[in-house]
């Protein structure tokens, strides 16, 4: 994804964690009845925060996965190369 290599990963444990304590923020201060009145559009916030915090995450984990991969088939054609080259210096003496 685009996005992640223009943000940094630890804005997304933050919108994690902004999303938990939306929810519950608006679970335990509901019975303030300033607060009250907030309650319902908070927790929509936070559950919105926290699914896209999620996918996000998910985004991150997956990208970190192709990277390692990406960085293990460089690691063996890099290898190869130098296996080719070698059997191609003892096909040439011959």
């Amino acid at each position: 994804m685009w996005i992640l290599s223009f943000l940094p990963n630890w804005l997304f444990h933050y919108v994690v964690c902004a999303g938990i304590l939306a929810i519950l923020s608006s679970i335990f201060l509901g019975f303030i009845p300033l607060v009250s009145q907030y309650k319902i559009p908070l927790k929509y916030i936070g559950f919105v925060l926290l699914a896209l915090g999620i996918f996000f995450e998910g985004a991150i984990y997956n990208n970190e996965a192709w990277v390692a991969r990406v960085k293990e088939m460089e690691a063996k054609v890099a290898k190869a190369e130098e296996e080719s080259i070698i059997s191609n210096a003892i096909r040439k003496q011959k």
